[in-house]
């Protein structure tokens, strides 16, 4: 008997080891994609997104920690590059920081011809990293200012020019268990579209429906079987009454479910097909810190709940790892959307006439409701001569809580600011 337990102790010591090994390993991994990765997270705000030649841009600028996200930085001097569809420099300008935010502008050529403009900006900490962290944010440049009487239409969209896309949670199509696919319908141009239709297999049996959500994509959820192929049959006519094939499902691997309750917990799902006696190591990490980890075997169900309350609002990746710490499966999620400042602006009075003036009132509270003080920046703009509704005006909660490998990720053809095509 005493040998049994000394056995089981030593095993015991041993997967500790073994765990605490790996955990050294991801912690290395993440210091050193830290410490190529500056301090600094930029955003700037513009006046507004459509130029005419001879026009100023004017912009504030907002400098925060990237772990940390407190709203502080090393730098002194911001850096801003206005860049021609050529790409070529054709304004550019340095600005003093001061308290983490600057004020700036930029002059659009007199000269200047119509087409897709971009902003380029960075800091005097950004200057020693790959360009990747600067910002960047596409803007229009046209001739002539619109008649006022016009109004900007949506693109129609033509039959044959959609896009329709499903991407299995975690990344894994596993037969014999039952997963969620998310989807998203685009047009050539990137504009998202709305669809729903039936899934079925390749002999038409209907399986389950689905439709894309409010915002745009949306969620499917069945069990696959081996051997068959499954489609997704859209009813809009822009899909040209095409079936669109469905990820293969394997008949090994690992599903990954994150359920994120909104109340301070997360929970995390784990099953394994044909995965019997292999070791894998779950981590949770955000910002580049790691924030929970686990030894798993995923040949049984595991489950797993974690309080997120504390953490700050922002992206974290779920994922799990091989014995040689190669991803197998990994999901994104956004933690604590709610754990924000909130803005409310209204306009005094309601309507407003030419050459009256519009008091604007702007309050600032907390997640609880509670007025907070706060530095924002605002821009009144006429949508007929300052607004293209083409291209994808930048918020600052998408540039500082998105990570940039969500949209380095995207499809091809969805066009979002800070894209190299900018």
């Amino acid at each position: 008997m005493k040998r049994f337990v000394s056995i089981l102790l030593l095993f015991f010591i041993y997967g500790n080891i073994f765990s605490q090994d790996r955990r050294e390993k991801i912690h290395v991994l993440l210091n050193n994609i830290s410490e190529n990765q500056p301090a600094d997270q930029l955003f700037i705000h513009t006046d507004r997104n459509l130029y005419h030649s001879g026009d100023t841009i004017r912009f504030q600028a907002y400098i925060r920690d990237y772990q940390t996200e407190v709203f502080e930085t090393g730098s002194i001097s911001l850096y801003v590059l206005l860049l021609n569809p050529e790409h070529i420099t054709i304004d550019s300008a340095r600005f003093r920081i001061s308290y983490s935010t600057a004020s700036g502008w930029l002059k659009v050529p007199d000269n200047a011809s119509a087409g897709d403009y971009s902003i380029l900006a960075f800091t005097s900490v950004q200057m020693n990293y790959d360009p990747e962290f600067a910002f960047r944010m596409p803007l229009r440049v046209d001739l002539i200012k619109p008649d006022r009487r016009q109004k900007q239409s949506d693109t129609i969209i033509s039959s044959g020019n959609a896009d329709l896309r499903f991407l299995p949670e975690g990344g894994t199509f596993i037969n014999g268990v039952r997963q969620r696919l998310a989807f998203n319908a685009v047009s050539s141009e990137g504009r998202r579209l709305k669809t729903s239709g039936k899934i079925i297999k390749l002999n038409g049996e209907i399986i389950t429906d689905f439709a894309t959500g409010p915002y745009g994509p949306g969620i499917v959820e069945f069990t696959p079987q081996p051997g068959e192929i499954y489609y997704a049959k859209p009813v809009e006519k822009e899909f040209g009454n095409i079936s669109w094939p469905l990820p293969a499902a394997e008949d090994t691997g690992i599903s990954l479910r994150v359920d994120n309750r909104g109340n301070g917990l997360t929970d995390i799902i784990v099953r394994g097909r044909e995965v019997a006696g292999k070791e894998y190591f779950l981590a949770v990490t955000m910002n580049n810190v790691l924030i929970f980890s686990k030894e798993i075997r995923p040949d049984t169900l595991f489950t797993a709940r974690i309080k997120t309350a504390d953490i700050p609002a922002g992206t974290a990746f779920v994922t799990i790892y091989d014995t040689d710490l190669n991803p197998v499966a990994e999901r994104v999620i956004f933690l604590n959307h709610n754990n924000k400042m909130k803005v409310q602006i209204s306009i005094s009075p309601e309507e407003g006439r030419s050459g009256r003036e519009t008091e604007l009132i702007v309050n600032t509270t907390d997640d609880n409701g509670e007025n907070v003080s706060s530095v924002i920046s605002v821009s009144a703009i006429d949508s007929a001569s300052g607004y293209h509704n083409g291209i994808p005006f930048p918020d600052i909660e998408s540039a500082f809580l998105y990570d940039r490998e969500i949209y380095n990720n995207l499809p091809s053809n969805i066009k979002v600011y800070g894209s190299e095509e900018s």
